[in-house]
């Protein structure tokens, strides 16, 4: 086990750490960033714009919130950080905003249009679908201080009075443009809805008179459809051919875990030389972590249709851990014959072996090495050397519900094993090609940086993502691949409170994230003693001559 005095040194320092994460140093906090009005009010204030332009009642209606990905790209074009953050200051609409979709048929989790895990780990009940794919419906896209962004909707019917004219003013009043302000301008492209009225208009917003901004509106038989506030296009921003070298990066290493690990496993396997027991425990721990996280993350209904989501949340956990197990059984046999202590706090976690001291060193090591690059990350945020990141879709919508944040720590644990284990895979690879360990942990960091920092390269991003390249390296063969797991998860929260500042409707599941790192802390803090004292032996001494 650990010194008692340097096991205490370890807590005081996460202890300090995360309180000036949640407070003095806090990015987000000091820029404002909260997700405003709480989703129940946003949804409601969505729900009336239909009532009020004589939309009937919804059979059944979903919510979350998103991130304009084209304002992003816009504004780290051509920008230094602090003029990004500026950009992000002065804008409207933002780049996060809230989402609302209402249907005339019910809305199950994990829809037609859904592209993320069954098992809802962002927490959302459906992801913001297309209304013509789900029947008709009506969306609103509102900014976080509830100003209407876009207004969709295919529940115009014909019946209206023809040649009615349509009355603007009240999306614009809600949008927060002046009415009196606006004069016609040529649209750019025909709207998104069915309509035979179009036009757009430029006004100015009714708090700042001398900002300028543009909306698409149309009506249906004098009935309005449509409402868009243009924003920057995706078009408008270049470094296209980066953008295309991380996305060849991210599937490069997918297909290579893929293939690498199946033959790699296979190999093991034939030699007589896999750990299998072990493979099936951490499989298993993976299958019921995402089963959990559907469980918790998905809003479940008594519908025919729930057993289907089961039977896809259950194939999808499975597939899941079975990669994860191939992982394992890949790379075990390398790092046991070249640096078996790296696996040792590992093998003693799969035995059940919750209490040893070398895993309560790991982990508390790993908790540390995270704690100061999140010192390091906040300090290039608050100087605004390093650009701001706009909250995580997935951060944003395990805010509204405890059980959504609880389903995303579970995805975060997840990930927690199953990504160390790739890069694992990813150094020993390298190194058995390049035989050279030092050579392979540069390739390692380069990869590192290619995924984190592509296409907007900032000497403080790169400094931050080698710093994690280094950190995470070290941890592993120092401490083990369990030091590895409990950095990539404490980072991810620190990463989270940087990019989201608690607000009074949601801030408990914030203070949820980070008790999950102070309870691991403590848990690692105590067991990382071993059968040494509380307290250093010299202090104990001291105090009985006394």
């Amino acid at each position: 086990g650990l010194r008692p005095v340097l096991a205490w040194a370890c807590l005081i320092t996460i202890a300090i750490v995360c309180a000036a994460i949640a407070g003095p140093l806090n990015p987000a906090k000091a820029r404002g960033r909260t997700l405003g009005l709480p989703p129940d009010v946003q949804a409601d204030k969505a729900r009336q714009i239909g009532r009020n332009l004589g939309y009937p009642d919804p059979v059944d209606f979903a919510h979350g919130f998103g991130v304009e990905e084209a304002f992003v790209r816009y504004g780290r074009q051509n920008r230094n950080a602090a003029q990004f953050q500026s950009y992000l200051d002065q804008s409207r609409p933002g780049g996060v905003y809230f989402w609302y979709i209402e249907s005339s048929a019910t809305l199950m989790p994990g829809g037609r249009d859904m592209a993320g895990p069954v098992f809802a780990r962002p927490g959302a009940r459906v992801k913001e679908e297309p209304a013509d794919r789900v029947g008709p419906a009506m969306i609103v896209k509102s900014d976080l201080q509830g100003r209407l962004i876009e207004f969709r909707s295919f529940l115009a019917t014909i019946d209206e009075t023809v040649g009615k004219e349509a009355d603007w003013k009240p999306l614009l009043r809600l949008a927060g443009i002046d009415p009196e302000s606006v004069t016609r301008v040529e649209s750019v492209k025909p709207p998104p809805v069915p309509f035979d009225e179009a036009t757009a208009l430029k006004g100015t917003w009714v708090d700042r008179p001398d900002s300028f901004v543009t909306v698409d509106l149309a009506a249906f038989h004098g009935k309005p459809v449509y409402l868009g506030v243009r924003r920057p296009l995706l078009s408008d921003a270049v470094p296209l051919e980066w953008e295309a070298a991380r996305t060849a990066v991210v599937i490069g290493m997918v297909i290579f875990s893929m293939v690498a690990g199946v033959l790699l496993a296979r190999h093991n396997l034939q030699a007589g030389r896999g750990d299998r027991r072990g493979a099936f425990r951490v499989s298993l721990f993976a299958f019921a972590v995402l089963l959990m996280s559907w469980v918790f993350g998905s809003d479940h209904r008594l519908d025919p249709r729930e057993m289907n989501l089961y039977l896809a949340a259950t194939g999808e956990a499975l597939y899941r851990s079975v990669v994860v197990g191939l992982l394992y059984l890949a790379v075990e046999p390398f790092v046991r014959q070249r640096w078996p202590h790296a696996l040792i706090s590992w093998n003693r976690v799969l035995e059940g072996r919750f209490r040893d001291p070398l895993v309560g060193r790991a982990v508390l090591m790993g908790i540390v090495f995270a704690a100061g690059l999140a010192l390091l990350r906040n300090a290039g945020f608050l100087m605004e050397v390093m650009s701001p990141e706009l909250p995580e879709p997935d951060l944003m919508n395990a805010m509204p519900a405890n059980s959504y944040s609880v389903s995303f720590l579970l995805g975060l644990l997840f990930d927690s094993v199953n990504i160390p284990l790739a890069l694992f895979l990813l150094f020993c690879f390298l190194r058995i090609v390049l035989r050279n360990k030092w050579l392979a942990g540069t390739v390692v960091i380069v990869l590192i940086n290619l995924f984190v920092n592509a296409p907007y390269f900032e000497t403080s991003g790169i400094i931050v993502a080698t710093a994690f390249g280094l950190l995470w390296l070290f941890g592993v063969h120092r401490f083990g691949l369990i030091a590895g797991m409990s950095l990539w998860f404490a980072d991810r929260v620190f990463r989270a409170w940087s990019m989201l500042a608690p607000a009074p409707w949601y801030s408990g599941r914030m203070y949820l994230l980070m008790s999950a790192v102070i309870i691991l802390s403590i848990y690692a803090f105590l067991r990382s003693l071993g059968d040494r004292p509380l307290l250093p032996a010299d202090l104990l001494s001291g105090s009985r001559k006394a």
